[in-house]
């Protein structure tokens, strides 16, 4: 058919500009070379000139050519063929923080979380930064209080979660908590100060003071 023609001539004629890009002697033949292969990419995906199964290589091939929208969308496509592939689970994510798909990022990662387990602790310490970084402090906020009461490190975070937040007060009350549970003198006095500290830092001075009193032995 005339659909089935003009498929394989878009087809064919990208494969033809891709060895014009590689034997072009100078950067202008290149670079027209490349404005072509983009021309020829926006037609083939326009139109659907590909399958579902070949959307691994247009994907490679849209990275080539730094078309990140659609390298986004084949990577899309092959996930749905390969949905645990953990190699192309990075990509998309990393890919839809590029394109500006938060939801979809975030998503990205609970899902790197449940299948690259090996990992789990990059990919819990990735969304925390994602969350900051997109200044969502519900959900960062969120994130870090379901992490805090088993770990000293988030619990940590949360602390300096809420000083950045200026929310001394709250700051202070984690710290209290790791000093309570602290199990040497060294981390104690560490936290000690550091509740002392932000309380101080919030104007709390008659809750600092109490504080420092009670807790002083």
């Amino acid at each position: 058919t005339d659909a089935n023609i003009r498929k394989e001539a878009y087809l064919l004629g990208y494969q033809l500009e891709k060895a014009n890009y590689f034997f072009a002697k100078d950067s202008q033949g290149k670079e027209e070379a490349i404005q072509a292969l983009k021309s020829n990419l926006s037609v083939i995906v326009q139109q659907h000139y590909y399958d579902a199964k070949e959307s691994y290589h247009w994907y490679q091939e849209a990275l080539f050519l730094k078309e990140t929208q659609k390298a986004y969308r084949f990577i899309q496509i092959t996930l749905k063929e390969h949905p645990d592939n953990i190699a192309y689970l990075k990509d998309a994510y990393y890919l839809s923080e590029q394109v500006g798909k938060s939801a979809e990022s975030i998503q990205y990662l609970h899902t790197l979380q449940r299948h690259d387990s090996a990992h789990l602790a990059q990919w819990l310490e990735e969304e925390y930064q994602f969350l900051v970084k997109i200044k969502h402090t519900a959900l960062a906020e969120s994130f870090l209080l379901k992490l805090a009461p088993g770990s000293v490190y988030w619990s940590n975070k949360l602390a300096e979660f809420y000083n950045a937040q200026n929310e001394q007060i709250k700051s202070a009350m984690v710290y209290k908590r790791l000093f309570q549970i602290a199990p040497i003198y060294s981390k104690k006095k560490h936290y000690y100060l550091l509740a002392i500290k932000m309380l101080r830092a919030g104007n709390h001075t008659k809750m600092a003071s109490d504080f420092a009193y009670k807790y002083q032995n």
